[in-house]
């Protein structure tokens, strides 16, 4: 958004996924914060295909967003190629960003922008409340874990 779009839109992963629905709410709910109009919302699935199936809903859209927050990164860069079969460029037509930094995603063909999740703090988060779990014989409490990601900057956004 520091970038200037304006008109944004969500991929999602598979309906239903705690995951996706977290992300998508966290992101909408930044938007209202933020007083930008609601994402164009496209439902999809974590994997290649899906983002390339994806990239095909997104064009026949009237209403097309400058950028695209795609649930993870496997799903964005099948949304890249398949935007880039259609003659369109990344970033000058479309903005995306990923989430997970997965190895490919630095590959000069995709140079993918995304979010680092800090998987490091999480595993150690995780054993530590299972430790306290086992020493205490207690079940789970439902506690919630939101941890910040960081954000790699690249050259698809």
């Amino acid at each position: 958004m520091s970038k200037g779009y304006t008109k944004l839109g969500y991929v999602s992963g598979e309906t239903g996924s705690m995951t996706s629905d977290e992300r998508w709410s966290g992101f909408s709910q930044k938007l209202s914060n933020l007083g930008i109009a609601p994402p164009i919302f496209i439902q999809s699935r974590y994997n290649f295909d899906a983002g390339m199936q994806a990239a095909k809903e997104l064009l026949s859209l009237s209403d097309q967003p400058q950028a695209l927050f795609c649930a993870n990164d496997i799903l964005a860069m099948g949304m890249m190629d398949g935007l880039r079969q259609q003659g369109k460029k990344i970033p000058e037509d479309y903005a995306l960003i990923g989430v997970d930094d997965i190895p490919m995603s630095a590959w000069p063909s995709y140079n993918l922008t995304t979010i680092r999740q800090p998987l490091d703090d999480i595993t150690k988060q995780a054993v530590d409340d299972l430790m306290l779990r086992i020493e205490d014989e207690r079940d789970a409490n439902g506690d919630y874990l939101l941890v910040q990601g960081e954000v790699v900057q690249r050259g698809s956004a």
